[in-house]
């Protein structure tokens, strides 16, 4: 099994070809299983506008978070 199916080298993954897998099997997508009633639709929650990040203190490669939790709230 593999979440990944696609080889780093570009050759396919069947037996025929050098590869593992005589069988892909494909799950259904998100927006399958919404369609079918499995899921929910996301409702997303965004900034009424663009943010501007500019200034904010960074730390090992990170936003302060008490700096970013102001500018966010």
């Amino acid at each position: 099994m593999t979440a990944t199916p696609c080889r780093l080298d570009g050759k396919g993954l069947g037996i025929s070809v050098g590869g593992y897998f005589d069988t892909l099997v494909t799950a259904p997508s998100v927006l399958e299983r919404i369609e079918q009633g499995y899921l929910v639709p996301p409702v997303v929650y965004a900034p009424p506008e663009s943010v501007s990040f500019d200034g904010l203190k960074v730390r090992m490669g990170d936003y302060v978070i008490k700096a970013l939790e102001g500018k966010m709230d």
